[in-house]
């Protein structure tokens, strides 16, 4: 669904590291492991916005994943590309606020 969201570009590297240190907005997709901390932690996320996508509770998700989340969505909500670029315009407002 990114690909098919004109406003946004991703952005591929065969280090997961690399990429996510030159990108704007970082979209994680946590399952029950949240691995996500091991690369959050190994990045700057001062000028990120970080959001998550998932299955599990926002409160589960705010509960185990120990860095800054700035915007949960529940992967339920968003499953078509219509419904996933309506999202992205109302991530970038939100985004675009903080800077």
């Amino acid at each position: 669904m990114i690909q098919g969201n004109d406003q946004l570009n991703l952005l591929n590297d065969a280090n997961l590291h690399t990429a996510a240190a030159q990108a704007d907005i970082l979209f994680f997709s946590s399952g029950g492991n949240f691995s996500v901390n091991d690369i959050l932690e190994q990045i700057d996320l001062s000028d990120k916005y970080v959001i998550i996508i998932s299955t599990y509770s926002e409160q589960e998700i705010r509960t185990n994943i120990k860095h800054r989340i700035d915007h949960y969505q529940n992967a339920y909500l968003v499953d078509s590309q219509a419904e996933f670029d309506q999202f992205i315009a109302n991530v970038l407002v939100k985004a675009t606020k903080q800077d």
